[in-house]
């Protein structure tokens, strides 16, 4: 049953959506204009990290390439809290994209390595830790890359928590996992968003059996653990190949506006566009796909909404899920996404019923 809190509380978030979105805008403008900001110089520093203490504060670009660094080089600061002190600028926003930027993102996490008792394995260093970004915001990320895990974070595990974090005017490009914050992530996201376009594309091979290869792509998070009062606004393409020669299922795709794959999410929307699930290639094998305006696949929903335009191919194509388990109080504009779903996958609303209240009261 919707409670008379939450139904306030979640028409609040869709009534105000577009003017949260603009707020944001206004806020970055402001802080641009009025704090000076240096762009990163695409160097590393990692002297402020000390092995004795659990607590860093970095306030510079050069200074979070430094974290990145040292998390890819195998250190992924376990019970240590990392905490923004200032905006971080990684590249000049000023007409964003018209000319390519400088400073390639290298992702915090994600790199692969392989240890001497497993020289055929393949593993990827992860963050561990805690990065609280205090309400500050990083732009001007930019990757352009076909590997996986790709992000302002590439991976994250079970212990890690990013939280009160803002990621703008950013362009992201990647494999397999691919987010506007994250590639993937198995910890938690809270009071976070990202605004940049995200693009996914994800290749797989196969001779005689299952290739056992995902595409996750979401404008948040490619792959998310936990993820509460967070949102994306940007873009969102996913396309997968696969090459194939056997009648298995060999390769899914899971491409979302907040989300790709993601296990639980509340308080949050997405009202980006998303397409996904464009597939090609040879063989007889099947795929699964799914697209949705929030996530691709969800595990739990509750209190959270998308607005966006959806697009895919396949049958699992949703306003607000391209499947999920367990959805409670969430929504999505049937009006702008194209779609009109309504077997458990997310409740399609008009335009108009979305800024009543009486459409959550139940």
């Amino acid at each position: 049953m919707i409670t008379k809190r939450n139904s306030q509380k979640l028409k609040y978030h869709i009534v105000n959506s577009l003017n949260i979105a603009i707020a944001f805008f206004v806020v970055l403008v402001v802080t641009s204009t009025t704090m000076a900001q240096t762009i990163w110089n695409g160097t590393v520093n990692t002297s402020w990290y000390n092995s004795s203490q659990t607590e860093f504060t970095i306030t510079t670009a050069e200074q979070l390439a430094g974290l990145a660094q040292l998390v890819n080089n195998g250190n992924g600061m376990a019970g240590r809290i990392i905490k923004l002190g200032n905006n971080i600028v990684l590249n000049d926003t000023t007409n964003w994209m018209v000319t390519t930027p400088i400073n390639l993102w290298i992702p915090i996490g994600g790199s692969q390595y392989r240890p001497q008792n497993d020289p055929i394995g393949r593993y990827f260093r992860e963050f561990s830790g805690t990065f609280d970004g205090a309400g500050f915001v990083i732009s001007g990320v930019y990757i352009n890359s076909s590997s996986d895990y790709q992000g302002l974070f590439g991976k994250v595990n079970s212990s890690g928590i990013i939280k009160n974090l803002g990621v703008t005017v950013s362009s992201i490009r990647g494999g397999g996992y691919v987010g506007g914050l994250v590639g993937y992530s198995s910890g938690t996201i809270t009071n976070c968003y990202a605004t940049g376009n995200v693009w996914g594309i994800a290749i797989g091979f196969s001779e005689g059996s299952c290739v056992f290869s995902h595409s996750y792509i979401g404008g948040l998070a490619g792959s998310g653990g936990t993820i509460t009062n967070s949102h994306a606004t940007g873009n969102v393409s996913g396309t997968a190949i696969v090459y194939s020669e056997s009648n298995n299922t060999c390769f899914s795709s899971y491409v979302g506006g907040l989300v790709g794959f993601g296990g639980t999410i509340t308080n949050s929307y997405a009202i980006g566009n998303v397409s996904g699930a464009n597939v090609s290639g040879t063989g007889p094998g099947s795929l699964a796909n799914y697209t949705g305006g929030l996530v691709g696949v969800g595990g739990t929903i509750t209190n959270s909404y998308a607005t966006g335009n959806v697009s895919g191919t396949g049958n699992n194509i949703g306003g607000l899920a391209g499947s999920s388990s367990t959805i409670t109080n969430s929504y999505y504009n049937r009006t702008t996404s194209g779609q009109n779903d309504n077997n458990g996958r997310g409740t399609p609303k008009t335009t108009f019923e979305m800024r009543q209240q009486g459409t959550y009261i139940g």
